[in-house]
């Protein structure tokens, strides 16, 4: 069997577990061939140790059953590895030829695809399972935002009067709108971008406390591409919303 580095620890400490016996409770010894991470607490598929499917055949046929024509067992979960450039389309009708060859009463039988990144918020019939409440907080995250920007654009047309002296000075040394524009755009920029690290440093702070008060398992990997994606759309947005309006009224309206 393969086991997690957890597993590992409970039954053994901390000496080697690579070929150390486990008995099970019906006393079938296992030897330890293979020590693996512990899955992320985040995933979907959790496990403490992995053993062959090669067994759990030899077990049903104990009791007559063939596991590679039995069909009416569902006490786990089955994956499918597509080859590369192999369209999904067409296949769970397939599977359900293969089935009724096999269980040919078994008229009902239906089988649906569901996409490995979805297996975390949707069942595997494709209904709802922690999706719509991602959606919920994804639209009031984006209502928080909404403010941010507009309280922002009312503060800066608000200061735009304490710099109207800078901005004569720059023009009367030879400024143009358009320089003018850019320099405010990039202050705000920068202060967006500082306010980011803020928040990412900030974030990656209380992550542990607020797992422990929620009861969660959640994961902030600064290292996740797709993270950083996200974050960088945001800056991008929020400074396209908030940046233009107060930009143009100070290079523009002030004399």
């Amino acid at each position: 069997m393969v086991i997690t580095q957890e597993t590992a620890r409970k039954f053994f400490g901390e000496e080697p577990a690579v070929g150390k016996v486990i008995t099970t409770e019906n006393n079938e010894n296992y030897a330890v061939s293979g020590v693996i991470k512990d899955p992320p607490r985040n995933s979907s598929i959790q496990f403490d140790m992995l053993m062959p499917m090669a067994r759990l055949a030899q077990l049903l046929q104990v009791g007559k059953v063939d596991i590679n024509h039995d069909f009416g067992s569902y006490s786990y979960v089955t994956f499918l590895q597509l080859r590369h450039g192999a369209s999904p389309v067409g296949l769970p009708a397939r599977l359900n030829q293969i089935h009724l060859r096999n269980m040919p009463e078994d008229i009902d039988a239906d089988y649906l695809l569901l996409p490995l990144k979805k297996m975390h918020l949707y069942n595997a019939d494709g209904s709802d399972a922690g999706a719509q409440t991602v959606t919920i907080f994804m639209i009031v995250a984006l209502l928080i935002l909404s403010i941010a920007c507009i309280n922002y654009v009312n503060l800066s047309t608000a200061r735009a009067m304490l710099r109207s002296k800078e901005v004569s000075m720059r023009k009367i040394v030879g400024a143009g709108k358009i320089h003018l524009f850019l320099q405010f755009v990039v202050e705000t920029a920068l202060l967006f971008l500082f306010s980011a690290i803020l928040a990412v440093a900030l974030v990656g702070l209380a992550m542990p406390l607020f797992n422990r008060i929620a009861g969660k398992q959640l994961i902030f990997d600064i290292t996740n591409g797709a993270m950083w994606t996200v974050i960088g759309f945001t800056i991008g947005a929020t400074l396209l919303a908030s940046s233009i309006y107060p930009a143009v009224l100070l290079s523009s309206s002030i004399r």
